[in-house]
């Protein structure tokens, strides 16, 4: 954006260049990175890498063919830009009969009307990823934007104190205790998962689909689901573990580390507020008393590398508030999307991968916002013309793009009061008994069948 801002010669092609990483961004969300997904998934010891080559190749090309099917279904009704303008018309005098000399205007009268445009079939498939993004960073940005604070002082708050041989003792007990719940639950889930693919074979071979279809579509949300909830248990044992024997002194234990997530938290308060701020001044009035991070910018210069580093530091604030979002959404709602945590040496290839996919779709809607965000500072630039323009009022979106930021500052208003009432994730009970006996997964009753929950707190 910055560099589209300076060519004000029109030195370079931006609509070209927006276009080239645009598509680049489709590319690499759409087939580079899940077929590394799927290829990294599929390892196979006993056929080798060519079977994990083509297993890899026939589901990415069954998704891009998806892709194409959708694509050009919305395209053919929806491939026409409503733009709302003003219609001026006015009756003029003309001297003379053979020219058109001085002229007068003797009346005028206006009106609010649209003009459609039909966008070429590049831009809408550009458009499709820009509102699926969008939708992603509606709901991940505004969680990540209270999350990303909060989480940096709650750190600094129950960072690790020293502890006693009794204290750390009791905590032994409680990790012992709930790793052995753990293996037990997993235990008793590797046996009933056998029991119902066994099951379903059995339904197979004896024709009777429709049972098998019905049972497999029923136990496969009920295993998701109960495979999320291990893993979050997982994840929070691993932290709460960690955390102990750094308090303990068998872990290294840097002060300056959690300093620095007080500062970053601080910092990204201020960030947090000030995208608040504009929201709700810049953009949810048709008058604004104040452009905001606007006229920030334009009094920074608007070329000046000053604005740039400030206006990049916006926009990758925004971004990380989307990883943060997706991590801190997966952890509290576990029923109903798998978990994506990023720590360091303990990231899973595949919540890697997955993570990049998130940032590439989040990367296109962050570009959307901010050419709505910065509509002063992005004025008579190509992107304003294919994001802010072609693509905002499109058929079918437009509407979406109006309220999107609205629904964004509701979502953040709960999650802040949310995250204030409950700063830290807790493993929640898995219980055979409650939550799966019901279904029929698991018949069997092993202990009480709950992970009991540990308090997250800093040991004096």
């Amino acid at each position: 954006m910055p560099l589209d801002v300076a060519d004000t010669n029109d030195l370079l092609d931006m609509d070209l260049l927006w276009q080239i990483a645009s598509y680049g961004i489709v590319l690499l969300a759409v087939l580079v990175i899940p077929f590394c997904m799927m290829f990294y998934e599929s390892k196979d010891e006993e056929y080798g890498v060519v079977k994990q080559f083509f297993h890899a190749f026939w589901a990415c090309l069954a998704i891009l063919v998806f892709v194409a099917v959708a694509v050009v279904i919305c395209y053919s009704f929806g491939g026409t830009a409503r733009i709302p303008v003003v219609a001026i018309s006015s009756p003029l005098t003309a001297n003379g009969a053979d020219r058109l000399g001085p002229v007068s205007t003797v009346a005028y009268s206006s009106s609010a009307t649209t003009m459609d445009i039909s966008v070429t079939l590049a831009v809408y498939v550009i458009a499709v990823f820009v509102f699926v993004g969008y939708v992603l960073f509606t709901i991940f940005g505004a969680i990540g934007l209270v999350a990303l604070p909060l989480d940096g002082i709650n750190a600094w708050r129950t960072r690790p104190h020293p502890m006693s041989d009794v204290e750390f003792a009791q905590w032994q007990l409680v990790f012992r205790d709930r790793a052995q719940r753990l293996l037990h639950v997993c235990d008793a889930f590797e046996r009933e998962s056998a029991r119902r693919r066994t099951k379903a074979q059995e339904l197979s071979a004896q024709g009777e689909r429709d049972a098998q279809k019905k049972l497999k579509k029923l136990y496969t949300g009920t295993e998701r689901k109960l495979f999320n909830q291990i893993r979050q248990a997982v994840v929070l044992l691993e932290r709460d573990f960690d955390f102990v024997l750094t308090s303990r002194g068998e872990r290294e234990y840097n002060p300056f580390v959690y300093w620095g997530k007080l500062l970053g938290g601080i910092v990204g308060a201020v960030i947090s507020f000030a995208w608040v701020a504009h929201m709700a001044i810049y953009m949810f009035s048709d008058n604004p008393m104040s452009t905001v991070l606007n006229a920030l910018l334009d009094w920074l210069g608007t070329s000046s590398a000053t604005a740039v580093v400030v206006y990049s530091g916006l926009v990758v604030y925004l971004q990380l508030a989307v990883l943060k979002g997706n991590v801190k959404f997966g952890m509290r709602f576990f029923l109903l999307m798998a978990i994506h945590p990023m720590e360091a040496h303990k990231t899973m290839m595949s919540s890697f991968l997955f993570n990049m996919i998130l940032l590439l779709l989040s990367t296109v809607a962050v570009v959307k916002f901010c050419t709505t965000a910065f509509s002063v500072y992005a004025l008579d630039t190509s992107a304003q013309v294919i994001f802010g323009l072609a693509i905002n009022y499109l058929s079918g979106m437009s509407s979406y793009f109006t309220y999107a930021p609205y629904v964004m500052l509701v979502i953040l208003l709960i999650t802040l009061v949310y995250l204030l009432a409950f700063p830290a994730e807790k493993p929640q009970e898995v219980s055979l008994e409650s939550s799966l006996h019901a279904s029929g997964l698991i018949t069997e009753r092993v202990g009480d069948g709950k992970v009991r929950e540990t308090p997250r707190r800093a040991v004096k």
